[in-house]
């Protein structure tokens, strides 16, 4: 689990936990992180999913896919012609979904793997 606790310091909050609480930091990756592997172009997660895990790139890329527009002001809807996709990469070394950490939330959009990619998981109760 060395490799487990080196990719989630990554992020501020577990670099200082790991700093300041290792054995917090090794209890929380025995017991809530796994490795999950996606194959090109497989679904990670859907918009309206709860967001209940945190992402962290290993190896490959991920792609944040989220339909976005504007507003007609006159009929207070958006127009097929209005809507177009937001795309964000997740590169190895970042992390996705970190809203998980914090509040309770749904999913704006949808994630895909871009290739082969490998990835910690943090399950959040």
């Amino acid at each position: 689990h060395e490799v487990y606790k080196e990719c989630l310091a990554r992020h501020p909050f577990f670099f200082q936990l790991l700093e300041h609480n290792f054995s917090a930091m090794r209890a929380l990756c025995h017991s809530a992180v796994k490795e999950v592997s996606f194959r090109a172009e497989q679904d990670v997660f859907s918009d309206g999913q709860a967001v209940d895990k945190v992402y962290f790139v290993i190896e490959g890329s991920l792609e944040y896919r989220m339909r976005c527009g504007t507003v007609s002001p006159s009929s207070s809807s958006m127009s097929a012609d209005s809507l177009q996709v937001a795309r964000d990469e997740v590169h190895e070394g970042q992390w996705l979904a970190e809203a998980a950490l914090w509040v309770k939330w749904f999913h704006m959009g949808k994630t895909v793997s871009r290739q082969h990619t490998l990835t910690l998981v943090l399950s959040v109760p």
